[in-house]
């Protein structure tokens, strides 16, 4: 309890720049997508042999995390849309972490007006009424059994809707050549 606290202490004294929601003010229309991450390990031997017939000794190994983060489409109180990630589990909360930390530095130089980024509008972190029986029921009742409730103290990132953009379109600032690039 006293971790959340200071990690609730913590994210709200770096993001003073950006809005903190209250899950009241968010209305959650319908799960858009999930992701997840690989944790890839190159493995080096003393000696620098390994015998490539034993198992126990790998070149490379990829563990991966399963879902961390998912996505939903939703309203907010002002009927305006948004785009909610909600991070899963401590390390995906670290990574949503570093991710609204890097918002609020792009906040503060003027950044968003300069970089073709989603616009974070705010954060939220999920409180013990996600997990009040009530709570369950109309999320089982909205989502179905598929797509777990959410738990108390999860990271979510609120991000103004953007609609639909393909790569074709991230490539419209002009970018000129470093002398390196040959």
């Amino acid at each position: 309890m006293a971790a959340r606290l200071a990690q609730l202490a913590l994210l709200a004294a770096g993001t003073s720049g950006l809005r903190v929601f209250r899950p009241s003010s968010i209305t959650i229309r319908r799960q858009i997508g999930q992701l997840g991450f690989a944790t890839e390990t190159e493995w080096q031997y003393y000696g620098g042999r390994r015998n490539p017939l034993d198992a126990s000794t790998p070149a490379r190994t990829v563990e991966a995390s399963g879902i961390s983060v998912r996505l939903f489409d939703a309203a907010l109180a002002d009927g305006s849309r948004a785009l909610l990630k909600e991070y899963l589990g401590d390390e995906a909360r670290a990574i949503g972490q570093r991710e609204l930390d890097i918002y609020e530095h792009l906040d503060a130089g003027g950044g968003f007006a300069k970089l073709d980024v989603g616009f974070l509008s705010g954060y939220m972190q999920s409180d013990a009424a996600f997990e009040t029986p009530g709570f369950i029921t109309s999320w089982v009742a909205s989502f179905g059994a598929a797509v777990p409730p959410p738990a108390a103290g999860n990271l979510w990132l609120v991000f103004r809707w953007e609609g639909l953009r393909t790569v074709g379109g991230f490539a419209r600032a002009e970018q000129t050549p470093e002398p390196w690039d040959g």
